[in-house]
């Protein structure tokens, strides 16, 4: 059994619930492996796309609630909007 099996069941969309969408770590797991063995541009872009996001969250880290939800709509959003289409 591979490592991230489980991973890959619960992205299906032949589960009774329907797919589930997992967070950007997974999401990111699957661009670093293929970055790695490939070399393609394309998940090297989205490892580094998906970076950006994490940064934003280290400068709101520790923020209040209204504070993190302010800064993710002022700069995460339009990353993840840019984004969304391209992993579609």
């Amino acid at each position: 059994m591979r490592r991230h099996d489980g991973y890959d069941r619960l992205t299906e969309g032949a589960r009774p619930q329907g797919p589930r969408t997992l967070g950007w770590s997974h999401l990111r797991r699957r661009f670093v492996k293929l970055a790695r063995n490939s070399k393609s541009p394309v998940a090297e872009t989205a490892v580094r796309k998906i970076a950006q996001l994490y940064a934003i969250e280290a400068t709101v880290r520790g923020s209040s609630p209204d504070s993190r939800l302010t800064a993710r709509k002022e700069h995460s959003l339009p990353i993840v909007a840019a984004l969304k289409p391209w992993f579609e």
